[in-house]
Protein backbone atom coordinates (compact mmCIF):
# COMPACT_ATOMS: atom_id res chain seq x y z
CA UNK A 1 0.00 0.00 0.00
CA UNK A 2 1.29 3.45 -0.97
CA UNK A 3 0.25 6.54 1.02
CA UNK A 4 0.79 10.30 0.82
CA UNK A 5 0.76 12.13 4.15
CA UNK A 6 0.21 15.88 4.46
CA UNK A 7 -0.33 16.11 8.21
CA UNK A 8 -1.06 13.18 10.45
CA UNK A 9 0.17 9.81 11.67
CA UNK A 10 1.28 6.74 9.79
CA UNK A 11 0.01 3.80 11.85
CA UNK A 12 2.05 0.64 12.29
CA UNK A 13 2.02 -1.77 9.38
CA UNK A 14 3.71 -2.68 6.11
CA UNK A 15 3.77 -0.09 3.31
CA UNK A 16 5.09 0.29 -0.20
CA UNK A 17 5.89 4.00 -0.60
CA UNK A 18 5.25 6.57 2.12
CA UNK A 19 5.46 10.19 0.92
CA UNK A 20 5.64 12.87 3.63
CA UNK A 21 4.90 16.30 2.15
CA UNK A 22 4.28 18.40 5.26
CA UNK A 23 4.50 17.12 8.86
CA UNK A 24 3.96 13.50 9.83
CA UNK A 25 4.54 11.13 12.74
CA UNK A 26 5.52 7.57 11.86
CA UNK A 27 4.54 5.05 14.51
CA UNK A 28 6.87 2.40 15.84
CA UNK A 29 6.29 -0.80 13.89
CA UNK A 30 6.01 0.86 10.47
CA UNK A 31 8.02 -0.91 7.75
CA UNK A 32 8.30 0.56 4.26
CA UNK A 33 9.81 -0.15 0.87
CA UNK A 34 10.49 3.57 0.35
CA UNK A 35 10.10 6.69 2.46
CA UNK A 36 10.12 10.00 0.54
CA UNK A 37 10.52 13.07 2.75
CA UNK A 38 9.83 16.51 1.32
CA UNK A 39 8.42 17.85 4.60
CA UNK A 40 9.21 16.79 8.17
CA UNK A 41 8.92 13.22 9.44
CA UNK A 42 9.15 12.17 13.11
CA UNK A 43 9.61 8.58 14.25
CA UNK A 44 10.68 6.46 17.22
CA UNK A 45 12.51 3.98 15.00
CA UNK A 46 12.94 3.93 11.25
CA UNK A 47 13.05 0.56 9.46
CA UNK A 48 12.64 -0.30 5.81
CA UNK A 49 14.11 -0.14 2.36
CA UNK A 50 15.03 3.21 0.83
CA UNK A 51 14.88 6.67 2.39
CA UNK A 52 14.76 9.40 -0.25
CA UNK A 53 15.30 12.89 1.15
CA UNK A 54 13.91 15.70 -1.02
CA UNK A 55 14.81 18.86 0.95
CA UNK A 56 13.01 17.38 3.95
CA UNK A 57 13.86 16.61 7.57
CA UNK A 58 13.82 13.20 9.24
CA UNK A 59 13.97 13.15 13.05
CA UNK A 60 14.33 9.75 14.73
CA UNK A 61 14.39 9.13 18.48
CA UNK A 62 15.94 5.67 18.10
CA UNK A 63 17.86 3.74 15.44
CA UNK A 64 17.55 4.05 11.68
CA UNK A 65 17.98 0.67 9.94
CA UNK A 66 17.40 0.81 6.18
CA UNK A 67 18.83 -0.43 2.89
CA UNK A 68 19.74 2.95 1.42
CA UNK A 69 19.61 6.69 2.11
CA UNK A 70 19.99 9.27 -0.64
CA UNK A 71 18.96 12.79 -1.61
CA UNK A 72 19.37 16.05 0.28
CA UNK A 73 18.02 17.52 3.49
CA UNK A 74 18.52 17.02 7.22
CA UNK A 75 18.81 13.82 9.26
CA UNK A 76 18.73 13.90 13.06
CA UNK A 77 19.11 10.52 14.78
CA UNK A 78 19.19 10.06 18.56
CA UNK A 79 20.32 6.45 18.15
CA UNK A 80 22.55 4.90 15.48
CA UNK A 81 22.19 4.81 11.71
CA UNK A 82 22.78 1.53 9.84
CA UNK A 83 22.32 1.19 6.08
CA UNK A 84 23.58 -0.57 3.00
CA UNK A 85 24.60 2.65 1.24
CA UNK A 86 24.52 6.35 2.11
CA UNK A 87 24.75 9.03 -0.59
CA UNK A 88 23.52 12.21 1.03
CA UNK A 89 23.80 15.99 0.79
CA UNK A 90 23.01 18.12 3.82
CA UNK A 91 23.26 17.66 7.58
CA UNK A 92 23.52 14.28 9.33
CA UNK A 93 23.73 14.33 13.13
CA UNK A 94 23.61 11.17 15.25
CA UNK A 95 24.26 10.44 18.92
CA UNK A 96 25.29 6.89 18.02
CA UNK A 97 27.19 5.23 15.18
CA UNK A 98 26.95 5.77 11.43
CA UNK A 99 27.49 2.55 9.47
CA UNK A 100 27.16 1.77 5.76
CA UNK A 101 28.01 -1.68 4.41
CA UNK A 102 29.08 -0.19 1.09
CA UNK A 103 29.62 3.45 0.08
CA UNK A 104 29.25 6.22 2.65
CA UNK A 105 29.28 9.58 0.87
CA UNK A 106 28.25 12.87 2.49
CA UNK A 107 28.37 16.37 1.06
CA UNK A 108 27.83 18.78 3.93
CA UNK A 109 28.06 18.09 7.65
CA UNK A 110 28.23 14.82 9.57
CA UNK A 111 28.42 14.67 13.37
CA UNK A 112 28.55 11.34 15.18
CA UNK A 113 28.67 10.48 18.87
CA UNK A 114 30.14 7.11 17.91
CA UNK A 115 32.00 5.63 14.98
CA UNK A 116 31.66 6.31 11.24
CA UNK A 117 32.18 3.14 9.20
CA UNK A 118 31.89 2.22 5.53
CA UNK A 119 33.61 0.30 2.77
CA UNK A 120 34.52 3.65 1.20
CA UNK A 121 34.01 6.84 3.22
CA UNK A 122 33.93 10.19 1.40
CA UNK A 123 33.18 13.46 3.20
CA UNK A 124 33.00 16.64 1.14
CA UNK A 125 32.48 19.20 3.87
CA UNK A 126 32.94 18.82 7.60
CA UNK A 127 33.04 15.74 9.82
CA UNK A 128 33.11 15.53 13.60
CA UNK A 129 33.16 12.25 15.47
CA UNK A 130 33.83 11.26 19.06
CA UNK A 131 34.80 7.79 17.85
CA UNK A 132 36.82 6.32 15.00
CA UNK A 133 36.28 6.65 11.27
CA UNK A 134 37.19 3.51 9.38
CA UNK A 135 36.89 2.05 5.89
CA UNK A 136 37.97 -1.27 4.43
CA UNK A 137 39.17 0.60 1.33
CA UNK A 138 39.33 4.41 1.19
CA UNK A 139 38.79 7.40 3.47
CA UNK A 140 38.61 10.81 1.81
CA UNK A 141 37.88 14.05 3.68
CA UNK A 142 38.02 17.43 1.96
CA UNK A 143 36.44 20.80 2.82
CA UNK A 144 33.89 22.76 0.81
CA UNK A 145 36.03 25.91 0.84
CA UNK A 146 35.48 28.16 -2.13
CA UNK A 147 31.79 27.36 -2.61
CA UNK A 148 29.04 29.95 -2.17
CA UNK A 149 26.80 28.69 0.63
CA UNK A 150 23.69 30.13 2.24
CA UNK A 151 23.65 30.99 5.94
CA UNK A 152 22.15 27.60 6.88
CA UNK A 153 25.11 25.79 5.30
CA UNK A 154 27.92 27.68 7.06
CA UNK A 155 28.23 24.75 9.50
CA UNK A 156 29.53 22.69 6.54
CA UNK A 157 32.74 24.75 6.55
CA UNK A 158 35.75 24.43 8.80
CA UNK A 159 38.13 21.77 10.08
CA UNK A 160 37.01 18.18 10.44
CA UNK A 161 37.77 16.57 13.81
CA UNK A 162 38.01 12.79 14.16
CA UNK A 163 39.54 10.75 16.97
CA UNK A 164 41.11 7.97 14.86
CA UNK A 165 41.04 7.31 11.11
CA UNK A 166 41.75 3.96 9.51
CA UNK A 167 41.68 2.77 5.90
CA UNK A 168 43.79 1.20 3.22
CA UNK A 169 44.03 4.56 1.43
CA UNK A 170 43.57 7.70 3.56
CA UNK A 171 43.52 11.19 2.03
CA UNK A 172 42.77 14.16 4.29
CA UNK A 173 42.52 17.93 4.01
CA UNK A 174 41.83 20.39 6.83
CA UNK A 175 41.43 17.58 9.37
CA UNK A 176 42.51 17.27 12.99
CA UNK A 177 42.88 13.78 14.44
CA UNK A 178 44.78 11.86 17.06
CA UNK A 179 45.87 8.91 14.93
CA UNK A 180 45.85 7.70 11.32
CA UNK A 181 46.39 4.05 10.36
CA UNK A 182 46.74 3.30 6.66
CA UNK A 183 48.61 1.66 3.83
CA UNK A 184 48.84 4.83 1.71
CA UNK A 185 48.33 8.09 3.66
CA UNK A 186 48.21 11.67 2.36
CA UNK A 187 47.52 14.85 4.36
CA UNK A 188 47.41 18.48 3.27
CA UNK A 189 45.46 21.70 3.67
CA UNK A 190 46.47 22.36 7.28
CA UNK A 191 45.92 18.95 8.84
CA UNK A 192 46.97 18.50 12.47
CA UNK A 193 47.78 14.89 13.42
CA UNK A 194 49.38 13.39 16.49
CA UNK A 195 50.47 10.00 15.07
CA UNK A 196 50.58 8.46 11.60
CA UNK A 197 51.13 4.73 11.06
CA UNK A 198 51.65 3.79 7.39
CA UNK A 199 52.85 0.66 5.60
CA UNK A 200 53.44 1.86 2.02
CA UNK A 201 53.66 5.65 1.51
CA UNK A 202 53.11 8.86 3.45
CA UNK A 203 52.71 12.27 1.78
CA UNK A 204 52.57 15.52 3.77
CA UNK A 205 52.44 19.13 2.63
CA UNK A 206 54.13 22.05 4.39
CA UNK A 207 50.87 23.38 5.90
CA UNK A 208 50.20 20.18 7.84
CA UNK A 209 51.84 18.94 11.03
CA UNK A 210 52.47 15.48 12.50
CA UNK A 211 54.08 14.76 15.86
CA UNK A 212 54.99 11.07 15.36
CA UNK A 213 55.42 9.07 12.12
CA UNK A 214 55.64 5.27 12.17
CA UNK A 215 56.75 3.79 8.84
CA UNK A 216 59.65 3.43 6.42
CA UNK A 217 61.34 6.84 6.26
CA UNK A 218 62.35 6.21 2.64
CA UNK A 219 58.65 6.29 1.68
CA UNK A 220 57.89 9.69 3.21
CA UNK A 221 57.28 12.49 0.71
CA UNK A 222 57.03 16.16 1.60
CA UNK A 223 55.66 18.73 -0.80
CA UNK A 224 54.94 22.45 -0.82
CA UNK A 225 51.39 23.65 -0.42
Amino acid sequence: MDILVDRGTVVRGRYGTISVVSDATIEDGVVFDELIVTGRAHCVRCAGGRVSMASGTLECLGDVIVDRIDGHGRLSVSGSLHCGALDFTGSLITRGHVTARHVLSIRGLVESGGTIVGRDVTIDGRARSAGAMSASRTVLIRPLDGLTLNRHAKAYLGHSRISTIQGRTVSLRATTCRQINGHDVSIDGGCVVHTVHFTSRFVQDTTSSVLFIDGDRRNIQRRTA
